[in-house]
């Protein structure tokens, strides 16, 4: 459901990325809202990978599938490195 998007970000996180959370709630928000979207999710993490925060850059101007990105977000694992600030950008497609 999630797969990568082609285009590269400074601090684009997607390859510092170590645990994956399961997608099915971000799913089922796609499916209810009956679109894909691009967007973009700014993410605060700590030096041991935590995420501490997430907010909405680009949105996919569906509620429900904002709220389902951000808890998606706030449950990734990054890989352990520097504290810092990056952007987690993400493509949602219809599940098949």
């Amino acid at each position: 459901v999630v797969s990568q998007v082609d285009l590269a970000h400074p601090g684009d996180l997607r390859g510092s990325i170590c645990v994956r959370p399961p997608d099915g709630q971000l799913a089922a928000a796609i499916s209810r809202a009956g679109r894909g979207a691009k967007m973009r999710i700014k993410i605060n993490y700590e030096a041991d990978g935590r995420v501490t925060d997430a907010s909405i850059e680009v949105g996919s101007r569906d509620r429900d599938l904002d709220r389902a990105a951000l808890t998606w977000a706030k449950k990734v694992k990054l890989c352990p490195g520097a504290a810092g600030v990056g952007i987690l950008p993400l493509d949602l497609t219809l599940p098949d």
